[in-house]
């Protein structure tokens, strides 16, 4: 959407393409991390459509060696069309660096040497991955080079990178509560095991007020105008809200309201990002 408010033009393409690096990039995050938190799953009594992992493996559903496959494919995929749409069709090399830093951290997330998921760490590195790097892979197939290197100079590219980043760190942080005694019993220290998950509870509310206050001075910097940003910010503010009026939703097992707001989180993340990329979409010379 930030490319074609530059460009005034839309490349299907390259929208197509970049859509495929980042299935494909989730995709292997997702079976890694599947493998990797078996053990977890195994022993998880709070399994929910947001947390818990699939069970699969853990079911016998599925083979660990389909999984593995699962991830090592669809990483080389995620790969691979960055590699060829630069050396192939000119895009800038960004593109790669951009594409490959996002995978690494996803998947570095569960795997060796970091682990970052073990160490408390993980929503951190999440909260960098759907930041600038997959805004950029979704920038870059839509402008000329020479428009990419005026974008990573000006501020409002990554002040709109902000609530998105911040909203997915807030949902995974959510997640993490429902597998607290999971995690705790194989020596996984989580977010959710280093603080608490009462505090992690409390962590994710700020996370979504703050989506607030980044979307409230989009006005005076003219980077929304305010109806748009109502409307990005009206379901984080009441996400916040909520959460803060239910800090005993964290206990386990999770309860109605835990899945919820888990729910109501991962809705909060998708329309901090749809609501800005609707505006830039339609208005052109934003930027």
């Amino acid at each position: 959407a930030i490319g074609v408010s530059m460009t005034g033009d839309f490349s299907r393409t390259g929208f197509v393409l970049a859509v495929f690096i980042g299935l494909f990039g989730h995709i292997a995050v997702s079976f890694s991390n599947e493998v990797v938190d078996e053990p977890i799953d195994r022993i998880v009594v709070n399994r929910t459509m947001f947390s818990g992992g699939t069970g699969l493996l853990s079911k016998g559903l599925i083979t660990r060696n389909v999984l593995n496959l699962g991830w090592i494919v669809s990483s080389i995929l995620a790969i691979t069309i960055p590699v060829l749409m630069v050396f192939m069709s000119g895009y800038h090399w960004l593109l790669i660096i951009s594409s490959a830093f996002a995978l690494f951290l996803g998947l570095e997330y569960s795997f060796p040497p970091f682990r970052f998921s073990r160490i408390g760490a993980g929503e951190i590195a999440v909260f960098i991955a759907y930041g600038v790097p997959l805004m950029l892979v979704g920038l870059i197939p839509q402008v000329d080079k020479l428009i990419i290197g005026k974008t990573m100079i000006n501020y409002v590219f990554y002040m709109l990178a902000l609530p998105v980043s911040i909203s997915v760190f807030a949902t995974l942080c959510l997640t993490q509560i429902p597998d607290t005694d999971a995690d705790n019993k194989i020596g996984k220290k989580s977010i959710s095991v280093l603080l608490g998950s009462k505090n992690v509870l409390i962590l994710s509310a700020i996370s979504f007020l703050l989506c607030v206050v980044f979307f409230i001075s989009f006005i005076p910097m003219k980077i929304l105008p305010v109806q748009y940003t109502l409307i990005a910010s009206s379901l984080p503010m009441l996400t916040g809200v909520i959460i803060l009026t239910n800090l005993a939703a964290y206990k386990i097992p999770a309860g109605k309201t835990m899945i919820n707001i888990m729910g109501m989180s991962v809705t909060s993340a998708v329309l901090c990002a749809v609501v800005p990329s609707i505006y830039y979409f339609m208005n052109s010379n934003r930027i």
